[in-house]
C-alpha cells in the first residue's frame, strides 16, 4: 500500500442521506432518479444499495483496525497517562508493547511475528491524536526538584531564618 494514498474522490452526501434515500427507494415512496435529484447523491449508488451489491453502509471506510476500537481507546489513552507521568514511550517501546498485547490476547495479525510495522504505528497515532515523546532530562530534574524531603527541607530552613529575624508571623 502506498504510504502516502489520498483518496481521489469524496462523497458530498452524509450517510444519513443516503439511508434516507434507500428506504424512500426500497419502500416505493420514489424511483432511484427522483432519489438522486432529491437528495443529491449519484444514482447508481443509490442503485447499488438498494440491490444489494454494496452491502451494508459502513460508518468507515477502509479495512478493519486490527486491534479492536475499545482495545485501540485504552492503548492510545494508555499511552497519554504515561507520558503525562514522564514514562513516555519511543515507537519501538510501544510497538513491542502492541505486540505483547497481540500475542496474549490470539490476535489474528496481517503482521509477521504479531508486530506491527511503523506505518501501522503512523496511522494509530493519527487515528488518536497522539505525539509521543520521550521525557527530556528537564523534566527529570524538575521531578527530583519537587521530591517532599527536598521541599520540607527549604521549608524548614525558611521557618528557621523567619524566626531568627522576627518576622514569623504568631498565629
Amino acid at each position: 500500500m502506498v504510504r502516502s494514498y489520498k483518496r481521489k474522490t469524496t462523497p458530498t452526501y452524509h450517510l444519513e442521506t443516503l439511508r434516507k434515500a434507500v428506504d424512500e427507494v426500497k419502500t416505493g415512496k420514489i424511483n432511484s432518479y427522483q432519489a438522486a435529484k432529491k437528495y443529491n447523491i449519484p444514482r447508481m449508488t443509490i442503485c447499488d444499495r438498494v440491490n444489494n451489491k454494496k452491502g451494508i453502509v459502513k460508518e468507515s471506510r477502509g479495512p478493519p483496525t486490527v486491534i479492536d476500537r475499545e482495545n485501540e481507546l485504552k492503548l492510545a489513552n494508555g499511552l497519554r497517562v504515561m507520558e503525562k507521568y514522564g514514562f513516555g514511550l519511543t515507537s519501538k517501546e510501544t510497538l513491542d508493547l502492541v505486540t505483547v498485547h497481540m500475542s496474549e490476547n490470539n490476535y489474528k495479525t496481517p503482521f509477521k511475528n504479531n508486530r506491527p510495522g511503523y506505518d501501522w504505528f503512523a496511522d494509530f497515532k493519527k487515528r488518536h491524536n497522539l505525539s509521543l515523546k520521550r521525557p527530556q532530562a528537564v523534566e527529570m530534574s524538575r521531578k527530583v526538584a519537587c521530591d517532599p524531603f527536598i521541599v520540607n527541607e527549604y521549608f524548614d530552613t525558611l521557618d528557621g531564618v523567619l524566626s531568627e529575624l522576627n518576622v514569623k508571623r504568631k498565629t
